[in-house]
Parts: structure tokens; C-alpha cells; sequence
């Protein structure tokens, strides 16, 4: 009977495997599903031929024009130089007017 105790208690002592597998199966079926999902969701709003992408990418683009800061304290001579360039859709005309109305003499 004392040989039976000592016997399981060794085959205890063993590192079980089957947990890591176990994990790892699991891992392996959310990243799949995950995956599965991320497809579904991006691909409506990928364009499906060249003129729609090409229609996506272009637009009217605005020059407002150079503005010229000074990033530091009011001592220093440090300055930012920057020309501000604005891509309106092509079809907003109204957006395109109101910018212009706005822009800097």
C-alpha cells in the first residue's frame, strides 16, 4: 500500500504538457477568429477598382501660405517657417469658397 502512494505521488511530480498545448490551441483559434473578424470589417471600406481609389485620392488643394512664428521665448531667435497647404474634396465648392473668404491677406 506505502508503494501505490509513493508511485502516483511520482507520477504527479511530472511537468504536464497538456496545459501548455491546451493554451497555446486556444491562443491559436482567437488570433484565427480575429483575424476572420478584421477581414470583415476592413473590407467594405477598401475601394474595389483603381477609379474609385483614384477618385478617393484626389481632391482641390488650397494654398493659404507661409506663416512664420517664434517658437521660443520672446527674447529668443529661434522661429518656425511653415506653408500651410488645404486638400478640399472636389465636390464641396462650398468648402473651397468659405476657405478662400477666410484666408489671410
Amino acid at each position: 500500500m506505502a508503494d501505490e502512494k509513493v508511485a502516483e505521488v511520482k507520477e504527479k511530480t511530472g511537468f504536464d504538457f497538456r496545459i501548455i498545448l491546451v493554451g497555446l490551441l486556444l491562443f491559436l483559434v482567437a488570433m484565427g477568429a480575429s483575424y476572420l473578424v478584421m477581414r470583415s470589417l476592413i473590407a467594405p471600406l477598401v475601394p474595389e477598382s483603381k477609379k474609385e481609389q483614384a477618385q478617393l485620392l484626389s481632391g482641390n488643394l488650397i494654398e493659404v501660405g507661409e506663416f512664420t512664428t517664434n517658437i521660443n521665448s520672446t527674447g529668443g531667435t529661434r522661429f518656425l517657417k511653415v506653408k500651410v497647404t488645404v486638400e478640399v474634396s472636389a465636390d464641396d465648392k462650398k468648402a473651397t469658397e468659405t476657405i478662400n473668404k477666410f484666408m489671410p491677406v
